[in-house]
């Protein structure tokens, strides 16, 4: 019998060829772009003073008139504490003894790859956090009633039928506290069971105040989920101590603006004080430990310590760090499948125009999905009448070099993986600071990246960030939330 590749087969060696293809996107665009405006600190805090009134006593006067009323400028201070982004690598011995034996480029070259890698996931998980960072994971555009239970029963959290109807909502943000991702234990969200459920706020982004209705031990849930990349959704449940219509929540908000959602930093109780839902402590990412990211500094009723919303005790200056958070859509209910939900440059426009008159600026940069960038596309070849590509500049849309250079108003997009579809951000830079204390960097306070674990044959190492984002004048920044994106 002749020898065969298959007989030979455990005596040859396998051939890897390099490099390693990498099948994982790593396009981190909204973490590199930010990472331009970095801002060194030390110590607890970094404080940063904001000018947000103005001297009142000034005006015209008669010449015999008294001189107008002395006033004063107003300022707020904005508190930025620092957050620590982390990644860890353990080698055993025998891997580093084995590879060592190929010679040292050997391991050299297998930890160089290692670590490398753990870099790019250190930067996905950053890029993330640039959108989503802290406890605002996204917006709600429908518009309507979320419904308390009827016939006033308690809500017990043994029993999902003394909670309000499940009611879906049109969303666009972050799913990883609802689909196993960064809640507890790997919990996926089931409508039928009340322990999986995450308690959140609904904020009132005209108002920056929560929605909160007019019952005892109000508690809003979200109880499951659609992650579609057509028609994202999240389906909430109302609880009191009291139920019935009486205590329902109008989830709506004023000159069609969007409704922020937060996750609750408490757990919930229900009639009996037993435990609902999720308990937030329990996170496998804890809320708290995020740096802010874009929707946190836009839509987050607090602003780095300072009360932005129209609550009674709260100075009218304060209220210039809100952002202008809108639909597309200006019919009531907000939903993605009216006439006027499709993407139009009037819409676009008329945002640009209210940030200059409200703020004084117009956005120098317009972030949107990749998957969104068909609808402008489209949108322009209609308008122009050509299904070419376009080369065109002036004040209207344009297409510049074809598909990866979209503009409007000479305004280019720019295009992130991790920013949600339906919307889009209009964004003013120069407010944007990104606060480190330390740049990213391998741990290595004793001269060794590699530190032996004490009792065991293997070694670890990690990379650390210290850091936090923060937007200066919110007020600058605009979203548009609520487009139909096919």
């Amino acid at each position: 019998m002749s020898a065969t590749l298959t007989t030979f087969g455990n005596l040859l060696k396998e051939y890897y060829q390099s490099p390693i293809i990498d099948s994982l996107n790593n396009r981190v665009w909204a973490r590199d772009y930010f990472a331009k405006r970095t801002q060194g600190w030390s110590g607890n805090q970094m404080i940063i003073p904001v000018h947000v009134g103005r001297n009142s006593g000034v005006g015209f006067k008669g010449e015999t008139d008294s001189l107008p009323d002395a006033g004063n400028q107003s300022y707020v201070k904005l508190a930025v504490t620092n957050k620590n982004m982390y990644g860890t690598f353990k080698v055993t011995g025998e891997a580093m003894d084995t590879a060592t034996g190929d010679g040292p480029g050997a391991f050299a070259g297998i930890m160089r790859e290692e670590m490398d890698r753990l870099v790019q996931d250190v930067a996905n998980g950053e890029n993330l956090a640039t959108t989503f960072g802290g406890p605002v994971r996204g917006f709600i555009n429908e518009k309507k009633t979320l419904p308390d239970k009827v016939g006033g029963a308690a809500q017990n959290t043994g029993d999902q039928t003394t909670f309000g109807a499940a009611t879906a909502f049109e969303y666009q943000g972050d799913f990883g506290y609802f689909d196993g991702t960064f809640g507890v234990n790997g919990v996926v969200l089931a409508d039928a069971t009340p322990s999986t459920w995450v308690r959140v706020k609904l904020i009132d982004l005209d108002t920056y105040q929560e929605l909160v209705g007019s019952g005892t031990n109000v508690n809003v849930f979200v109880t499951s989920f659609t992650n579609s990349l057509t028609a994202p959704s999240v389906t909430l449940r109302l609880g009191t101590n009291e139920g019935g219509a009486a205590q329902d929540i109008s989830v709506t908000a004023a000159d069609f603006k969007a409704i922020g959602l937060m996750i609750h930093d408490t757990q919930a109780v229900d009639s009996n004080g037993d435990a609902i839902g999720q308990n937030p402590a329990s996170f496998r990412q804890s809320l708290a430990s995020q740096p802010i990211g874009i929707f946190g500094n836009l839509a987050d009723p607090t602003h780095f310590g300072v009360d932005r919303s129209n609550t009674a005790s709260v100075a009218s200056g304060q209220r210039e760090l809100k952002s202008f958070i809108v639909n597309h859509s200006l019919q009531s209910n907000g939903k993605i499948d009216n006439p006027d939900a499709d993407l139009s440059l009037e819409r676009l426009q008329s945002v640009f125009d209210s940030l200059l008159h409200t703020a004084g600026v117009d956005p120098d940069v317009l972030v949107m999905s990749a998957l969104m960038r068909h609808r402008y596309t489209v949108l322009l070849t209609g308008i122009l009448g050509s299904s070419n590509n376009i080369n065109l500049s002036g004040e209207s849309g344009s297409v510049m070099s074809q598909k990866d250079n979209l503009a409007y108003g000479g305004v280019k997009f720019q295009y992130d993986r991790h920013f949600p579809v339906k919307s889009i951000g209009l964004l003013t830079t120069e407010p944007w600071l990104l606060c480190e204390i330390s740049s990213g960097q391998f741990a290595d306070a004793d001269g060794n990246v590699l530190s032996r674990i004490s009792g065991s044959d293997q070694y670890e190492g990690y990379w650390k960030h210290r850091y936090n984002m923060v937007c200066r004048n919110p007020k600058a920044q605009a979203m548009i939330v609520g487009i139909n994106p096919v």
